[in-house]
């Protein structure tokens, strides 16, 4: 199963769904024995994937059930933690040697490379892990059978905008304080803002899937400079920096600490950006969103049942009946049915109909014609046939007084 949310059912059955199999997936990931640093990355990804959708199932957990839930995905967290911590400090100074081999030599990266591995202790015993696995596995279970309260999509982006509120805090307190302790929270509050996008994914794969690659890029680089604090802690205990190790010290702490500042300015501008809008307005436009994908997906399920009504139709039911087509005239030629209410009522052919009328009305039309022609073209009384007017009327011809001069009158 995915890790994202389907519009299509209920908020409270999804949200259990995927939390319950990502708690499997973290257990299934500790059993794997061929690569046991790859699985152990892997299920603490699904750990924090499971807590960051925990957040947002707390308007149907409630304040006692929710806060016992999380207080045991934590503990799971921690515990597994310890291992991966031993491992990503000789990985986090071998990547330094890396970016900075010029400056690096291979001298000192030998010679810290064996004494942090004596410094640091594996976690990763077969007892504890076994221990962490029947405790994931309890979990999941306890989460299946989870009798939630009614959720709505609104409650879910409600906490969104919650965890988005914290990240913007955390965010100004870790600039206005830039230490260690700050910066991994304000990481935590971006990691935790990644995975809960991602669960919006279906609605608008195309905006939440980029701010998603935003916030991941933004994590990245708060989790490389939290690794690289952790290196300057360890580098820094006066015990390491003895003897002839002090000057590969003295050059790790400075590569370090210059490979900090870069990532702690591109993380400040880059968390500028992501947090820009206030958690209000955030929250507005991730409802927008789902509500305008949740609108997209009802027509869509729309058109499948009528299409799928159409083609599964009953086959006892008889077919609807089929347009007759009207016949336009003497040749038979099939035409498409006239849109005129006295053709669709009588059924009457309309070109007969039309020849009849003509018929009976050219008498009288020719007659009319005679009539006009006779008033305007009188007959001449010398030749006693009609003949044209010489020059058409105007106003004066037709006055009382020029009458009579007027070719066309009785008395000329």
């Amino acid at each position: 199963m995915a890790y994202r949310l389907d519009l299509d059912e209920s908020p409270a059955t999804t949200a259990r769904a995927v939390l319950a199999e990502r708690l499997h997936s973290a257990s299934e990931r500790l059993r794997d024995e061929a690569d046991p640093a790859d699985a152990l990355h892997d299920a603490r990804t699904d750990l924090k994937k499971s807590r960051a959708l925990l957040r947002l199932l707390r308007p149907a957990l409630g304040a006692e059930r929710y806060g016992r839930e999380m207080t045991a995905l934590r503990e799971i967290a921690h515990a597994i933690a310890g291992a991966r911590d031993s491992d990503v400090l000789p990985l986090t100074l071998e990547s330094l040697r890396d970016r900075y081999k010029d400056d690096f030599p291979e001298t000192d990266y030998a010679t810290l490379a064996v004494r942090l591995s004596g410094q640091t202790a594996r976690a990763d015993d077969a007892a504890a892990l076994t221990a962490q696995l029947a405790a994931l596995e309890s979990a999941a279970q306890r989460i299946q059978g989870l009798q939630l309260r009614p959720l709505a999509w609104s409650d879910l982006i409600a906490e969104l905008e919650r965890t988005y509120r914290r990240g913007r805090r955390a965010l100004k307190r870790a600039h206005e304080e830039p230490s260690i302790k700050h910066l991994h929270a304000w990481r935590m509050r971006v990691k935790e803002l990644r995975y809960q996008v991602r669960l919006f994914e279906a609605a608008q794969p195309e905006v939440f899937a980029v701010y998603g690659e935003r916030a991941k890029s933004l994590a990245d680089l708060l989790g490389e400079d939290h690794d690289l604090a952790m290196l300057l802690g360890i580098l820094q205990e006066p015990r390491l920096a003895t003897g002839q190790t002090s000057a590969a010290v003295e050059r790790a702490v400075d590569l370090a600490q210059r490979r900090r500042g870069k990532l702690e300015a591109k993380s400040w501008r880059l968390g500028w950006r992501l947090y820009a809008e206030r958690p209000s307005a955030f929250g507005r436009r991730v409802a927008t969103l789902v509500e305008t994908a949740q609108q997209r997906h009802a027509r869509s399920r729309q058109e499948e049942r009528r299409a799928g009504q159409s083609v599964h139709r009953n086959p006892r039911q008889p077919p609807p009946p089929a347009a007759r087509p009207r016949v336009s005239g003497l040749d038979g030629t099939r035409t498409r049915p006239s849109s005129a209410p006295h053709a669709v009522r009588h059924g009457a052919p309309r070109a007969p109909a039309l020849a009849l009328g003509l018929a009976l009305a050219a008498p009288a039309v020719l007659i009319m014609i005679a009539v006009l022609i006779a008033r305007r073209v009188p007959a001449s009384p010398a030749h006693g046939t009609l003949r044209a007017s010489r020059r058409p009327p105007t106003l004066q011809c037709l006055s009382p007084s020029a009458r009579h001069r007027h070719p066309s009158s009785p008395n000329s």
